[in-house]
């Protein structure tokens, strides 16, 4: 229906109206009064279907609205990008855009619960460690409304876990070597478990084949109070089982000591040992059973006992070069009440006296060098004192000379260095100690200055005095000589004058020779190599070889056209190699040295004599060695067989050989 419908049904309802009025008779006032009335019932009725109307659009919206909210809040949730911008609020009509929102918020949501879960599954797991680890799990990302299932959320969840797993698998292997740990000092100790953490720890350790039960007890074990507690037992078992060794190693010392003074048997003390190497309480008691045991030897000896430390002291009273007064500051030396303070006396005395002997080893070694030194010179010198001892009847000792003459340049070599070293060792020993270092009550650097004094005063008084038998003047013999005579060559005749042409530097040369083959050496790379050269010097003999042929079919023609004057020219030549012999063999008698050179041979030969060619060779100017080294290349050279380097015949020399 439309409004016109509503117009045309209304029209002859208010004429109806109308025509009820008139039949009443109605006043025109009363008749508007009436009319009004019912226009405002039209319109209030009309105003309430309308205000009805607008709250249900309103309530559609407002639904759209916190529709699109929560798709954008389960999108974000989700990690999603999303745009912030409210709905739009033309988007009409209302209804089927809030069909359209449901719609998409059921996908949203379904993907947002899948996610949900897996978190939900994180969260337990960090619950079910934090029940184990305590504060260590990181309890911030567990979120109990609007939770962010975004990747980066779940991604620290899951390195939140695996840290908390590391840390887990790491409690339970100290949860495990603590186990063994405590095990092993139990069993060592011979100690029981007490508390109900111990019991858990056999319980583990016994379990370490069945995984299923040990995670179980794990879950109690990895906490930090039971980790703390099994350190701590630890500890306790560790402190325990020190003072028993401790205990045991002190007990050991005095077992030794007084095995040795009771000489017990070697097989019964290793017997002893060998049953008793642990530290458990009853292997500890058998310690302090048997020292008891000995003990009671002991003072059933103690007389033996006393009288021995009383010789080890003597021997360590001699060592240290006691006098009679420092031997007699131990009072106790004398007595005779023998009896366990006494030994103790003894034996602590003796271990002073030990030390004092460590303390003091570097000096008195010194000390006992020189005395040894002395010693032997005192001997020495009664032995040399008795001059019949070289030719006594039956004592006769052929070497015995020579080891006194050993023995003196000895002690002239080692008592001075011996002096130094004993000086400064008892300088040393007084800066440090404060005290004078004594041998048998005297200072010994004293004694030791009072013998420099007499040596030096004898040295003087022997100096002084004059020989007691004088020297005799005996005329020197002269004798022939013990040897044979020896065949003496004469002086060769050379020239006392400076002959500069008879020098012959051969070291410059040999040195030249050298730098000569170094540098060719280094010039190796640059230079061309032997087969290259022996190459070109072929090629050049053929060249040379064919300009030979030439010339000798020339001189043929010239000698066939002129054979009188080749002869000629030959008569000159044989007469000119004739004057040229005649010259030699003059030359050579003028070489031998002249009566008067002979006479005087400090006399220079004349400036006019003839040189010999090997005079003149001498003289020549050495060559280098690169000269040298181009020699062995020469045309003339035939020394190698440079035919082996030929390429083979050219044609131009086949064509010559077949004319």
């Amino acid at each position: 229906m439309t409004i016109d419908d509503i117009i045309d049904q209304l029209g002859p309802r208010f004429a109806k109206w109308s025509l009820l009025h008139e039949a009443l008779g109605t006043a025109s006032t009363k008749q508007q009064e009436d009319f009004d009335r019912l226009h405002r019932d039209i319109l209030s009725l009309t105003d309430n279907h309308i205000d009805t109307l607008k709250n249900e659009c309103d309530a559609v919206q407002q639904q759209c609205q916190q529709t699109y909210k929560a798709i954008l809040n389960m999108k974000r949730l989700m990690g999603e990008y999303i745009d912030d911008s409210p709905l739009d609020s033309e988007a009409r009509p209302y209804s089927l855009t809030l069909d359209k929102l449901n719609a998409e918020k059921d996908i949203v949501q379904k993907h947002y619960e899948k996610r949900l879960a897996d978190v939900h599954e994180l969260y337990q797991r960090l619950e079910e460690y934090q029940d184990s680890l305590g504060p260590f799990v990181n309890t911030e990302l567990i979120i109990r409304t609007n939770v962010d299932v975004s990747l980066p959320t779940v991604t620290a969840l899951e390195e939140e876990i695996r840290r908390c797993e590391n840390e887990y698998v790491g409690r339970a292997q100290q949860v495990d070597s603590g186990a063994e740990q405590v095990k092993q000092l139990w069993a060592s100790l011979d100690v029981l478990p007490q508390s109900d953490l111990d019991h858990l720890l056999v319980e583990i350790h016994d379990s370490r084949h069945e995984p299923d039960k040990k995670v179980s007890l794990y879950a109690t074990l990895v906490q930090d109070q039971q980790l703390d507690h099994i350190v701590q037992t630890i500890v306790q078992l560790e402190e325990l089982k020190q003072q028993r060794e401790f205990r045991k190693q002190e007990i050991a010392q005095h077992l030794y000591r007084l095995w040795d003074r009771l000489q017990v048997d070697a097989d019964e003390r290793d017997l002893f040992l060998q049953l008793n190497k642990g530290v458990t309480s009853a292997e500890l008691q058998q310690y302090e059973n048997e020292l008891d045991r000995m003990l009671k030897l002991k003072s059933e000896k103690v007389q033996d006992f006393i009288l021995d430390a009383r010789n080890e002291m003597e021997n360590l009273w001699n060592q240290l070069y006691f006098s009679q007064k420092e031997r007699d500051a131990f009072a106790l030396f004398e007595s005779d009440a023998y009896n366990d303070t006494l030994l103790e006396e003894h034996e602590n005395e003796i271990e002073r006296l030990k030390h004092m002997v460590e303390d003091r080893k570097y000096i008195l070694d010194k000390v006992e060098r020189h005395m040894k030194l002395l010693q032997e010179i005192q001997d020495f010198e009664a032995s040399t004192n008795d001059p019949k001892r070289l030719f006594g009847k039956g004592q006769r000792d052929p070497g015995r000379l020579l080891r006194e003459e050993k023995f003196r340049k000895r002690v002239s070599r080692e008592l001075p260095k011996s002096k130094r070293d004993l000086e400064g060792a008892l300088r040393e020993f007084e800066t440090s100690t404060g005290t004078s270092f004594t041998v048998y009550g005297e200072p010994y650097l004293d004694r030791l200055m009072a013998d420099d004094k007499n040596d030096q005063a004898a040295d003087t008084q022997s100096q002084s005095q004059p020989p007691t038998t004088p020297k005799r003047f005996t005329k020197a013999t002269i004798r022939p000589p013990m040897t044979s005579p020896r065949n003496r060559t004469h002086a060769k005749m050379n020239f006392r004058t400076p002959q500069y042409n008879r020098i012959s530097n051969l070291q410059d040369s040999i040195s030249e020779t050298k730098k000569e083959w170094r540098r060719l050496d280094s010039q190796v790379s640059s230079t061309t190599s032997v087969l290259h050269r022996v190459r070109q010097n072929n090629i050049r003999k053929k060249d040379q070889s064919r300009t030979l042929k030439s010339s000798n079919k020339i001189i043929k023609g010239i000698k066939n056209m002129d054979t009188g004057t080749t002869d000629k020219q030959l008569q000159k030549d044989q007469q000119q190699k004739k004057r040229t012999s005649d010259r030699t063999s003059s030359s050579s008698g003028s070489t031998l040295v002249d009566k008067d050179y002979a006479l005087n041979e400090n006399t220079a030969p004349p400036n006019q004599t003839y040189r010999s060619p090997i005079l003149k060779q001498r003289n020549r100017v050495p060559r280098s060695l690169s000269e040298r080294h181009a020699q062995l290349f020469d045309e003339d050279d035939t020394t190698l067989d440079l035919g082996i380097f030929d390429d083979g015949p050219e044609l131009s020399d086949m064509s010559d050989n077949e004319l």
